[in-house]
Parts: C-alpha cells; sequence; structure tokens
C-alpha cells in the first residue's frame, strides 16, 4: 500500500518533470547542492558593478537522506513525534530544533519507499533515460516550525554561496516535495513553496481545506479528505 501511495506520488512529479524537460529542451540541468555544513550563519551581499554575492542566513537542516542528482525531490516525513524543549536567553544566537524520542517506523517506512522507487526510475532506461533523479529526505519532527524551515530550505537551495547577475534570488532547488505528513504543517509549507509553483503531494493530509484549488493551486494528495469521513459517518 505505502509502494502504491509513494509511486503515485513519483508519477505526478514525474509529469511535471516532463513537461519541464520539453520546453526547455533538456537544457541545462539544476545545479546541486554543495558542501552541506551547518557554519552558515550570517547574511552577507557584496555588490559588485555586475553581479551580487550572497550567503545563506542561519544554519541549514542536515537531510536524514539525500542523493546528489540532475533534478531533485524533496520528502518530509515524520520520523519523530517530539522535539527538545529550548528555552532561550535572546543573548546568544539559538541551537537548531533537534528531534527527541525513538523514531517511528511508519515515517521511516515512507521514507524508504520514496528512495527505493526514485532508484527504480533511475535504474529504467525507459522513464527518464539520461536523466538522474536525485532526493532530500528530512524529518520534521511533527513539527510546523520545523516544516517551515525545511520548507525554505527545499525552495531557496543549499548553496552556501551563490552569485546571481543583479539580485540575490535564483532558482528553487526541488522539482516537487513529498509531504508533510500532517495538514497543519503541509499547509505552513504550502504557503511558503506554493507562491513557487512548486507541486506539493502529501501522503498524509486530510485537512478539506486544502481542497481549495484557489489557495493551494500546486497541492495534491493520495488520502482522501476529512469531508469523505464526515459524509461517510453521517450515513452510517
Amino acid at each position: 500500500m505505502e509502494m502504491s501511495l509513494i509511486g503515485l506520488i513519483l508519477s505526478i512529479g514525474l509529469c511535471e518533470l516532463k513537461s519541464v524537460l520539453v520546453l526547455n529542451s533538456f537544457g541545462d540541468g539544476v545545479k546541486q547542492a554543495a558542501g552541506l555544513t551547518g557554519d552558515r550563519t550570517a547574511a552577507v551581499l557584496s555588490t559588485n558593478a555586475s553581479s551580487v554575492t550572497c550567503k545563506l542566513q542561519g544554519t541549514t537542516r542536515q537531510p536524514a537522506f539525500s542523493l546528489d542528482g540532475d533534478y531533485v525531490i524533496g520528502g518530509v516525513f515524520s520520523f519523530h513525534y517530539y522535539m527538545h524543549t529550548v528555552k532561550h536567553n535572546y543573548t546568544t544566537m539559538p541551537e537548531p530544533l533537534s528531534c527527541a524520542g525513538s523514531i517511528l517506523p511508519r515515517g521511516l517506512r515512507f521514507s524508504r519507499a520514496m528512495v527505493f522507487a526514485i532508484e527504480q526510475i533511475n535504474n529504467s532506461t525507459e522513464l527518464l533515460p539520461g536523466i538522474k533523479l536525485g532526493y532530500e529526505i528530512y524529518d520534521s519532527c511533527a513539527s510546523v516550525s520545523v516544516a517551515v524551515h525545511v520548507a525554505f530550505q527545499l525552495s531557496g537551495g543549499l548553496d552556501p554561496v551563490f552569485n546571481t547577475g543583479d539580485k540575490c534570488s535564483k532558482s528553487g532547488m526541488v522539482m516537487a516535495v513529498v509531504g508533510a505528513s500532517a495538514s497543519t504543517s503541509t499547509i505552513s509549507m504550502l504557503r511558503i513553496i506554493g507562491p513557487f509553483n512548486i507541486p506539493q503531494v502529501s501522503h498524509f493530509a486530510t485537512c478539506a481545506c486544502l481542497s481549495d484549488k484557489q489557495q493551494y493551486p500546486s497541492f495534491f494528495r493520495t488520502i482522501p479528505s476529512d469531508q469523505f469521513q464526515a459524509d461517510a459517518l453521517a450515513k452510517l
């Protein structure tokens, strides 16, 4: 059952990816993340005559599983349900949020199913010949704040320093996002990546509000809305 859900999710991403490949005539591949390091704290802008050099602000989260590729698919699953409680004194830089508790087997199975599906696509000579898919899978800790952090990271990329022609901006790193594992986290992520038309497909977000295509035009899911459950209970 889990494999069929992940397969459907990736099939939607593949349709989006094939459209991009056709429009770009197999143009330049998306630049991949280089050197994941934890020390990316200062936001620095140095303006030259023709370009701007930028550094990422804050610290980045390390993915639980990752693979370089021509195109990257993000994954956000709940491997934990708890986070370390931190009391900030507002005199030093807060420590990055970290998860606590034991591993949830279900979230881990979902992530491994996604990895397996991508590997099967890469090994196929028919689906995306000459193209290698990559992935970056994160643990959201069932936390909205972590999910928002990951959403910024997936949409903005991981390069510690990057140059642009005249602005401190660049294209997103991911072609699509699988997750998150809860409606609240999913909605929070959609507020960030939705305006960039990055497809997001959830396997567990059931809120009926997510069916509103006016607010969430790039959202899809493989689980029924809560509205169906309410209708079924009323009939029962």
